[in-house]
């Protein structure tokens, strides 16, 4: 099973998105959609959410082991939840609406503010990740530097240099 830390932070984002847009849809919370219960209900949400996932962005790389790690399951049971809600699209309309009603927020049609949320936290975290680089630049700086000074490559103030 894929560890949950591994998520890249924008996939992590994208997945949110969907999972709120799934509550919104289905009328339910996140714990619910989360939880391991085996209920048709909670089932179906899960396969909205999976399928979303993987219809939303097709070329994801990686896309069965990044959604099992956030949803916590093995990538097999994505893969065996993207093919049952394949399935329920065929043949169970109010899935099918359901899964059309999120696939609207998605593209911003019913949730604009949810998007500007989703870009505004892309925004935040691309600075916080400048801002860690710059931090790690600077104490990897401070390292050399006493590295330096451990070897006797830098003269102290009033000390002689050493051989």
């Amino acid at each position: 099973m894929a560890k949950a830390n591994k998520i890249k932070a924008v996939d992590r984002l994208f997945m949110g998105k969907v999972i709120e847009s799934v509550c919104i849809a289905c009328g339910c919370n996140r714990e619910q959609v989360f939880q391991k219960s085996r209920k048709p209900k909670i089932t179906q949400r899960r396969y909205l959410f999976v399928i979303t996932c993987i219809n939303y962005k097709p070329h994801w790389v990686g896309k069965y082991n990044a959604i099992g790690a956030y949803l916590n399951l093995d990538h097999s049971t994505i893969i065996h939840s993207e093919v049952r809600a394949r399935e329920m699209l065929k043949t169970n309309d109010v899935f099918a609406d359901t899964y059309n009603q999120i696939r609207m927020m998605m593209d911003g049609h019913l949730c604009d503010p949810m998007m500007e949320d989703y870009q505004k936290q892309i925004t935040a975290l691309r600075s916080e990740v400048r801002q860690r680089d710059r931090s790690i630049q600077k104490l990897m700086e401070r390292v050399r530097h006493w590295k330096n000074i451990a070897e006797g490559n830098v003269k102290l103030f009033g000390q002689p240099k050493y051989n």
